[in-house]
């Protein structure tokens, strides 16, 4: 059984990279980014070059109701993507999910100078790297060797 990423930003950069690197591993892939002309492109290609499956879903993270759209559209499709993955992380503990991964998105609820949350700091104690997206002055607060800064 396959399992699924989700990687926002997809149809350029970092975004675009993630998703070779998962398509490669044989991850299927949820593909979501504003640009719906190269996510098909990008989908096509790993599809056929790796044998996965792709979801694509253009959205705008900008918008406020994005979030929402994407989710509706992962559960319309959870039974053909998931197959029950979804029950094995349930019981799972935040620190037990996040000590199988390398990195952690660290995205603030807010964009406010000097205002941060225990994301970050939940990261440095389970021993991920943060890609941070919050605080402006970061930098002044946390040493920029602990994290990437994802702007």
């Amino acid at each position: 059984m396959n399992k699924t990423v989700l990687i926002t930003g997809a149809s350029s950069g970092l975004g675009k990279d993630f998703a070779n690197l998962y398509a490669e591993k044989g991850y299927n892939l949820v593909l979501t980014a504003r640009r719906e002309g190269n996510l098909n492109s990008i989908a096509s290609d790993l599809i056929n070059k790796y044998n996965i499956s792709a979801l694509i879903i253009p959205a705008d993270l900008g918008e406020k109701e994005t979030p929402n759209k994407i989710f509706r559209r992962i559960l319309n499709y959870r039974n053909r993507i998931f197959v029950g993955e979804e029950i094995k992380y349930r019981k799972l503990s935040k620190k037990q999910i996040c000590t199988q991964y390398k990195f952690s998105l660290c995205f603030e609820n807010a964009i406010s100078r000097s205002y941060l949350t225990e994301k970050i700091f939940d990261c440095f104690f389970y021993k991920t790297i943060p890609i941070y997206l919050g605080a402006p002055n970061i930098s002044d607060l946390i040493p920029e060797e602990c994290f990437i800064d994802y702007r």
